[in-house]
């Protein structure tokens, strides 16, 4: 298929100072995608505190007051569903465009519209046992919009191996459509600049949402022990979210928001090690950049990152974190000791992610369809 117009829907917009991993996945996509006449990236304003893509087209439904990351009383997802029916109910699409979908309740107001559509599943096989175990309706609601929007899609691209395993046993009858390509890194942004790192002092670092599925709870506990224990470390927290209150006070710990890319990579440069407690990923985009700068990481033991880590060679898997800080701590100081074995390992097993490689994976496809 000839696409002359990509349409981009996401609630969060694409300039807006998020360090989500979809939004900066979409940064990516958006600047690297080729052969688009167009592209119009739709979605509510948060705010425009990130510079450039001015070779997208912008379209803000409406001007939000809260933060993009913090829970809100009526869900932004549900304004955003209903700004979509609101805006194309009457409205249509030229036959050559391609409509890119980051979720699958976004894609029901615009489920009979003309032109290609494709749905990204950036979660896991264990999201839903874990983020809607005890909420029925709001399983109900995902399974049935997500059901509906599969049917309708030209394709269905999972950016983890563990999501395309399990979409393709859940839907059978349309496995035909999904296809795993991974997220991707900017190697132009990302890459090691061969600092000297402090010999004495274990420096951590995270990257990502201050959200309680991210581990928060689970790290916080680790630097009480940390400090307790009387450690030398530091930690280094870019990001933003509701948990990061709970983090104040707590010694050696530096929490820093807003920051560009390039300035990121700086901070995991000077980085050890990247600890990411998370239980419920698919493949965390801030845990490929670190990996693509040579910083270790120390994971959870779930889904995508049991593809992705190997126990020894560019990390650790710890099953069960709260039980395990001994552990860790042990595993920083084999990683501390051993350095540029782990970071040329990290360095060498990113390659895969880098962003021209992923990219031509999406140009086949959207010229297959």
């Amino acid at each position: 298929m000839k696409v002359k117009h990509l349409h981009i829907f996401y609630h969060i917009n694409i300039d807006n100072k998020s360090t989500g991993g979809i939004i900066n996945f979409l940064r990516g996509f958006a600047e690297k995608i080729q052969n688009m006449e167009k592209i119009t990236y739709y979605s509510l304003d948060y705010g425009r505190d990130y510079e450039g893509y001015n070779n997208i087209e912008k379209v803000y439904f409406k001007k939000m007051n809260n933060n993009a990351n913090i829970k809100t009383k009526i869900p932004n997802n549900l304004i955003y569903i209903l700004c979509l029916i609101k805006n194309f109910a009457f409205k249509n699409f030229d036959q050559d465009s391609l409509l890119l979908f980051n979720r699958s309740d976004h894609v029901l107001p615009l489920i009979l519209k003309r032109g290609k559509k494709i749905l990204i599943g950036h979660g896991s096989s264990e999201n839903d046992k874990i983020y809607y175990k005890n909420q029925w309706l709001k399983r109900a609601y995902i399974t049935i919009s997500e059901r509906l929007a599969i049917k309708a899609m030209d394709a269905v691209v999972l950016v983890s191996m563990d999501g395309l395993q399990y979409y393709e046993k859940k839907y059978k009858k349309y496995a035909y459509k999904f296809h795993y390509i991974p997220t991707f890194y900017d190697d132009k942004k990302f890459y090691n600049k061969g600092l000297v790192k402090d010999k004495e002092c274990i420096n951590y670092i995270y990257t990502g949402r201050f959200v309680k599925v991210k581990g928060m709870y689970e790290l916080l506990e680790y630097v009480k022990y940390l400090n307790i224990n009387k450690v030398n470390f530091k930690l280094t927290m870019i990001g933003e979210g509701e948990l990061e209150h709970i983090f104040e006070g707590q010694e050696n710990v530096k929490i820093v928001h807003n920051l560009k890319q390039e300035e990121v990579c700086d901070y995991l440069n000077k980085s050890d090690i990247f600890l990411f407690f998370s239980y419920m990923e698919g493949t965390p985009l801030s845990l490929i950049e670190s990996m693509a700068v040579g910083t270790v990481a120390i994971t959870s033991d779930y889904s995508e990152f049991r593809n992705i880590i190997e126990d020894g060679y560019n990390g650790f898997k710890i099953p069960n974190i709260m039980d395990s800080f001994d552990d860790i701590l042990n595993k920083s100081n084999l990683i501390k000791n051993n350095q540029d074995k782990f970071r040329d390992n990290c360095i060498e097993f990113s390659l895969r992610f880098e962003i021209v490689k992923v990219i031509k994976q999406w140009n086949d496809l959207i010229e297959s369809i």
